[in-house]
């Protein structure tokens, strides 16, 4: 006997029908959370970066200082020497030369750390990473403008994948209420069947149809607890949604604030730089003209090196803010590179080859091969070197 079979479930109740929604909205979802973890670690490595370079800074002024203060023990050792000053001048003076050079120390090794992390972030061994140091902060002044529409906040894709999660949320519901229809299933065979070999005719042949609805009577309330549990998540989800978008606004004003103020902050301690500058100066002036003791020199020089340190952090702190405004309006993304429904399916029907792998989908791309992503036999990705030529840009 050969024979053949099919059986037809019509979707009366729209059961299948969100179910495939469901499953396609999940999937922007997760294209949605892939671009956020992406965007977080693309915000991690700029802020990172952007604190390097403040340490490089940092290290400059602390060497500039340093320099300056050698001088200073020179100087107090002349003194000394001619008898005009006293030993209680160099042992000052050489305490600042010496606390100086300390913290010089701790903030190399805060460099060394943060370049660790760097490496780390761009899949290199910290061991053979290394970021040539420079002597100031050199990015460019971004003015971000002084009132940003409420749609850029679509390209955030935390926001996406909340209102995918809660789109899915609300086909869930639909799901539970088509348990309370009966489910209809169509069903036919047709074939042939015989003693011998005579098959391929009419008299021979056989065939079956029906109709299936089944509609369970008792449950126990199951079915009205699953609809229930639906709901609940359902407003959960709508809950989370305008609690992301609400968080949004919040990020986006904050770091707008930040950056104006530090502006503002960024010039105010400028000028207290300036002055702590020129009072270093002149007390060092009239410290060798004997007209003042050399405490004075030490508290101006004190004073001058917390104002040129607290510049340079204010700096880097500016450029921080405005890494993070631009991670708080997505960084670029758009909802318009989430996969599209019609295309979410990434094989046909149909298909029994190229199965080893899936379709490229919404930005996500695939390996080819396995052997590319296995750390420990060395593969393709932990061979590729690192061009750091740039990285200072």
């Amino acid at each position: 006997q050969y024979s053949g079979t099919a059986t037809w479930e019509p979707d009366f109740w729209s059961a299948i029908r969100n179910k495939v929604r469901m499953a396609k909205q999940g999937t922007q979802a997760e294209a949605a959370a892939y671009a956020l973890a992406r965007l977080s670690l693309q915000a991690e490595l700029a802020s990172d970066y952007v604190t390097l370079r403040g340490l490089d800074a940092q290290d400059a002024v602390y060497r500039d200082s340093i320099r300056y203060y050698q001088t200073a023990v020179q100087v107090t050792k002349m003194r000394l020497a001619g008898a005009i000053a006293p030993g209680m001048d160099v042992s000052r003076a050489e305490t600042q030369l010496y606390t100086t050079q300390a913290q010089e120390t701790e903030v190399r090794a805060q460099r060394d750390v943060m370049e660790h992390a760097i490496a780390v972030l761009v899949n290199q061994a910290p061991a053979s990473f290394h970021i040539a140091p420079v002597t100031r902060l050199g990015f460019a002044e971004a003015q971000p403008p002084v009132a940003l529409p409420s749609t850029l906040l679509e390209r955030r894709p935390d926001i996406a994948e909340a209102e995918r999660r809660m789109a899915q949320a609300n086909r869930a519901i639909g799901v539970s209420r088509a348990a309370f229809y009966p489910h209809i299933t169509f069903n036919a065979m047709t074939g042939f069947m015989d003693n011998g070999f005579d098959l391929a005719s009419l008299s021979n042949s056989m065939y079956q149809f029906g109709v299936q609805a089944l509609l369970p009577l008792f449950q126990g309330g199951l079915r009205r607890a699953e609809l229930q549990r639906n709901w609940s998540q359902y407003r959960e989800q709508e809950d989370l949604y305008r609690s992301t978008v609400l968080d949004a606004f919040q990020e986006v004003e904050d770091n707008l604030t930040r950056t104006s103020r530090l502006k503002t902050e960024t010039q105010q301690q400028s000028n207290a730089v300036s002055a702590a500058l020129h009072t270093q100066t002149m007390t060092m002036a009239l410290y060798t003209g004997g007209l003042t003791n050399y405490l004075d020199v030490v508290v101006a020089q004190v004073a001058a090196l917390n104002a040129r340190i607290a510049l340079v952090q204010v700096q880097t702190r500016a450029v921080d803010a405005r890494v993070e405004l631009i991670r708080a309006l997505g960084g670029g993304w758009s909802r318009a590179e989430l996969p599209q429904s019609d295309k979410i399916m990434p094989f046909h029907p149909l298909q029994y080859g190229n199965l080893r792998h899936a379709a490229p989908l919404g930005g996500i791309s695939t390996q080819a091969d396995p052997a590319v992503s296995d750390l420990t036999s060395g593969g393709a990705n932990m061979r590729q070197p690192l061009d750091t030529s740039g990285a200072h840009r």
